[in-house]
């Protein structure tokens, strides 16, 4: 039941966040994973997606009505919008995925999400 009025959908984020925003809508965004210290991010179908695009989908983000939850790698581009928007932030230091363990049992390589929000998380 809660999830009858569901879309999900896959397009440029911009365009459907502006399109479908009221004040009861939610959007989970999880763009292409940037790296503003030089590292290089496979972003795999996804790659060419970049600071300039992520920049263009939070001034939307800064915009809307409704909420979001929003998760990347933390970066100064991010943690900057975060701070001038006054949104919510939660920081994860997690594992690498069981795809990379199963070339290197022994990785013990982590990464670092951050997840952004229009509400408390």
């Amino acid at each position: 039941m809660r999830l009858r009025s569901t879309q999900i959908e896959c397009s440029q984020a911009h365009k459907i966040i502006q399109s479908r925003d009221s004040e009861n809508s939610f959007f989970y965004c999880d763009p292409p994973y940037t790296s503003d210290l030089g590292i290089k991010v496979h972003q795999g179908h996804y790659e060419g997606y970049t600071h300039q695009h992520l920049e263009r989908d939070l001034t939307v983000l800064s915009q809307i009505k409704g909420k979001f939850l929003l998760s990347n790698y933390p970066s100064e581009l991010l943690m900057d919008f975060a701070q001038k928007h006054n949104r919510y932030v939660k920081t994860f230091d997690k594992s690498l995925s069981a795809a990379h363990k199963s070339k290197n049992p022994n990785s013990t390589k982590r990464k670092t999400e951050v997840l952004v929000a229009n509400y408390p998380i």
